[in-house]
């Protein structure tokens, strides 16, 4: 079996245009040959007309027809010096009332009688047109009533053009009609080349085969992916949205008109927002700009089940904090299971027994207190973490009261969240370790509603000095061994993009609390 002949998007477009070309300008010729070829008809009658009515209103005429033998001559003349300029007549012939020719073209037939249809000027008036045949062949000919001053009917004058004549003048005008089409189907050819040449160029050289297999493709890609997936033009119309994405919004109206307008005029991204919606998914959006030639034309818009992305960061996030605390659990399990061993060896049985409740029990209620307040697990198992490494500097870690975080509270982006408690935590253990007061402790606070959140590290560590609280949050300031690290320039960088405040209260020798406010409401990013 033949496979069937592929043909090029370049010949299709040349013959398609040629072919449109040719039949548009043989319509046009078509109509302006008929239009033109009537309106010379009209032109020849009207000449005739005029040349006729020329003649029957001469004084030589009508004086020729009332005394032939006096004023013929004249007459004859006259119409002879007329006949000479004329174009478009073939014959100009006098007749008398009584049928004789007093003047006629042809000078043999002067003086003869006239043979043909009588006029009948009753009917269509003084001057009229029509076709007749006479004894030079078919014609068109114009009759016209002379008459003298006192208005009586002397003859007519007939003005003649052969049919043959005619015919050459519309043909002449056909001829004229089809070289201008020839002309312009001939430059037609470049044209409608270079238009598919130009065409083909747009394409990439690719035909349209090409273009509909890569649409193909690229729609089952995207309908593949578990993310929704939404693009609009700069107009903020919609051009594509796969199903994914429909199941998780209603369109345009759950996506932010403010975002989509600071990425067309910024051409920047802006990440992780949170859509909340009762009967569809909660839904994560990043916005990211389209650009042609370092112009931005569109927005795409990337949507996540938030639920399955929340799973997903909580796995990542509480696997890795769950290694940090078996790491320090595992140092500071060691050092008690040798307090344990010497009570035994000491064979102070009752302490040792003693000692093992007090420590599990105190264990227990770490644990409890963290995992009972703070329901957002990664954040939890950053504190569990965290706790465990204070109890192997031998730093007091403790939730402070009233400390409540719901799941359904975390809706600020957990990746940055865990950035910023986790620094300021790693911060002030780090002021802490580096002193030798007997009492050092970390209280941790965390207040959560449905549209704010309040962070809180009090330390009882060596403080600040006034000296550094004006570039306190300055890159590549650092203050390790009088407070805090360089881990407070990131943590001042994500705070100002949630569109959060921070505070610092410190005293030297005293300790330090930071209180970081922030809202999801007056988020710049969320």
């Amino acid at each position: 079996m033949k496979s069937k002949p592929t043909i090029k998007i370049q010949n299709l477009i040349f013959s398609t245009m040629l072919m449109m070309a040719v039949v548009l300008v043989f319509l046009i010729a078509t109509i302006s040959i008929i239009v033109n070829v009537r309106s010379e008809q009209k032109n020849i009658d009207d000449n005739l007309k005029n040349v006729a009515n020329t003649v029957a209103s001469s004084e030589f005429v009508s004086d020729a027809l009332t005394d032939y033998e006096q004023n013929g001559t004249t007459a004859a003349l006259y119409l002879h010096n007329i006949k000479r300029y004329l174009i478009n007549v073939d014959i100009i012939s006098v007749i008398s009332s009584d049928g004789i020719r007093c003047y006629h073209t042809n000078n043999d037939l002067i003086g003869t009688t006239y043979d043909g249809t009588d006029p009948d000027f009753e009917t269509h008036g003084d001057i009229y047109a029509t076709s007749d045949v006479g004894p030079s062949g078919s014609q068109r000919r114009v009759y016209a009533a002379v008459y003298d001053r006192d208005g009586n009917y002397l003859g007519f004058v007939l003005v003649v053009l052969l049919n043959q004549n005619i015919y050459r003048i519309v043909a002449k005008t056909i001829l004229i009609h089809l070289a201008a089409a020839f002309i312009i189907m001939l430059l037609c050819v470049p044209l409608s080349s270079s238009l598919s040449k130009k065409i083909k160029s747009r394409l990439h050289g690719y035909e349209p085969d090409t273009f509909s297999d890569m649409y193909n493709v690229r729609d089952t890609i995207i309908e593949t992916l578990y993310e929704g997936v939404v693009a609009l033009n700069s107009e903020k119309e919609i051009l594509f949205m796969n199903n994914v994405a429909k199941n998780m919004i209603n369109g345009l109206e759950d996506l932010s008109d403010k975002h989509i307008t600071t990425v067309l005029e910024t051409g920047e991204n802006i990440l992780s927002i949170v859509t909340k919606r009762v009967d569809k998914l909660d839904a994560l959006i990043s916005y990211y700009p389209i650009k042609d030639n370092g112009k931005t034309i569109g927005v795409l818009c990337v949507l996540i089940d938030r639920t399955e992305h929340s799973k997903m960061v909580d796995d990542l996030t509480g696997v890795r904090f769950l290694v940090d605390s078996m790491r320090a659990s595992n140092h500071d399990f060691t050092n008690k299971l040798h307090v344990i061993l010497g009570l035994i060896q000491m064979e102070r049985y009752d302490q040792a027994c003693s000692y093992i409740s007090d420590i599990t029990m105190t264990k227990q209620v770490q644990l409890s207190n963290i995992m009972r307040f703070i329901e957002e697990p990664a954040i939890a198992a950053l504190l569990i973490g965290k706790q465990a490494r204070a109890a192997e500097l031998d730093i007091a870690f403790s939730l402070e009261s009233g400390s409540t975080l719901k799941k359904d509270q975390a809706t600020l982006p957990m990746g940055d969240l865990i950035t910023i408690i986790g620094n300021l935590i790693e911060n002030s253990m780090d002021a802490i370790d580096t002193t030798n007061r007997e009492i050092k402790n970390i209280t941790v606070g965390i207040f959560g509603s449905e549209d704010s959140l309040l962070i809180k590290i009090d330390d009882s560590g060596p403080g600040i000095p006034d000296s550094l609280m004006p570039v306190l949050f300055d890159k590549g300031i650092t203050t390790k061994g009088t407070g805090r690290g360089t881990g407070l320039y990131v943590v001042k960088k994500l705070v100002d993009k949630l569109g959060g405040t921070i505070s610092v209260d410190s005293e030297v020798e005293e300790g330090t609390l930071i209180s970081i406010w922030l809202s999801s409401g007056g988020n710049k990013n969320v």
